[in-house]
């Protein structure tokens, strides 16, 4: 597999959540995720993913703090790069609200603190009765606890001159090329949340992955998974292409909401040091070119694709192709046809390189 900066844009996309849909069930995934098909009755709110996005303004601002503090010849560079990451239609000017506590005599964490909850409170996120757990009350608290433990100033945002790189949601585009007879050449997209160097390593520049999650649960059970993890794999190939250079590290970030009263080993928040080695790489490059044979099979026939039914209840609630999945062949192929919304999401869809 030849990897390299796309330049064609007109060729497909995929990202990690496409490949991973796939895997879960094809034709969910294929569906869902790589045609952007979506039934238009019986749509809920995923409040894991809403949240999980409302906290990763949290995780940003952070990042973007110790970017400005860090690099303070670059601080108009790294403000019209914040201007565009946070601005949305209802908000153009979220983050120049928030930047007016970056400058109002307090201590770091403070001045972070109050940056980070106001870029919560105009994230748009809002209260669903039926979740008692991810409420706008108890994202606030975890933003708080967040803040308290992360370490400022430690994990700095890289500035790559060569690529306009600030290494806060970084997004990449790469083709992926040469992946087997009679699959073509592909684009691999997405957004990393930070490319960092550590402060404390002063001799070593190399930068490292950096990755948020949110969760019910944070433990050494959540942090294992990312030893193998194919995602933080693919993000540090994705950011090996874009900055010419050979990356291994990740560290992840875990924050549990609610944030526990009380825990002997995490407090809800864990740092988790892991590293990729090139057999690892090899491997996550089989996986990818697995599924997209699986892809290339069924694209056109999606609604008759594999349905592993080990995932209908995904986020603890019904799949909402259950009511396709349930019909005959010939009605599902017209739902797919006639009855269905079509809106696929990229994570480039907002552009923020400098």
């Amino acid at each position: 597999m030849l990897i390299k900066p796309t330049t064609d844009k007109t060729l497909p996309w995929v990202d990690y959540s496409t490949l991973s849909a796939v895997n879960t069930c094809p034709r969910w995934g294929l569906i869902h995720s790589w045609h952007g098909k979506h039934l238009s009755a019986g749509v809920e709110r995923v409040l894991p993913l809403e949240a999980g996005r409302a906290m990763h303004d949290v995780f940003a601002c952070a990042r973007i703090f110790d970017a400005l503090s860090a690099h303070t010849e670059q601080v108009t560079a790294i403000n019209q790069y914040a201007n565009r990451l946070f601005a949305s239609d209802t908000t153009p000017n979220r983050w120049q609200t928030a930047l007016e506590y970056y400058n109002n005599g307090e201590d770091a964490e403070t001045r972070c603190m109050q940056m980070a909850l106001s870029l919560l409170e105009t994230s748009g996120y809002h209260d669903d009765p039926r979740d008692t757990k991810r409420t706008q009350a108890n994202l606030e608290s975890a933003a708080i606890s967040y803040i308290q433990r992360y370490p400022l100033g430690r994990f700095i945002p890289i500035i790559d001159a060569k690529t306009n790189t600030i290494g806060v949601e970084v997004p990449f585009d790469i083709t992926l090329q040469g992946l087997g007879v009679d699959v073509p050449d592909i684009r691999l997209v997405g957004r990393v949340d930070g490319v960092c160097t550590d402060a404390l390593r002063k001799s070593d520049l190399t930068p490292e992955v950096h990755e948020n999650k949110t969760g019910s649960r944070i433990d050494t059970v959540w942090s294992s998974s990312f030893d193998t993890s194919h995602q933080v794999t693919g993000y540090c190939v994705a950011m090996s292409c874009v900055l010419s250079m050979p990356i291994h590290n990740v560290t992840m970030w875990g924050l549990q909401i609610p944030v526990p009263k009380a825990s002997s080993y995490s407090d809800g928040i864990m740092r988790y040091p892991t590293s990729r080695t090139d057999e690892m790489i090899y491997e996550w490059a089989e996986w990818v070119i697995h599924t997209l044979d699986i892809i290339k099979k069924y694209q056109d026939d999606p609604t008759n694709a594999p349905m592993y039914t080990h995932s209908c209840n995904r986020y603890f609630r019904a799949c909402s192709l259950i009511p396709l999945c349930t019909e005959n062949r010939e009605r599902r192929l017209h739902i797919f046809n006639n009855e269905m919304q079509q809106l696929r999401w990229s994570p480039l869809e907002q552009e923020t390189m400098v």
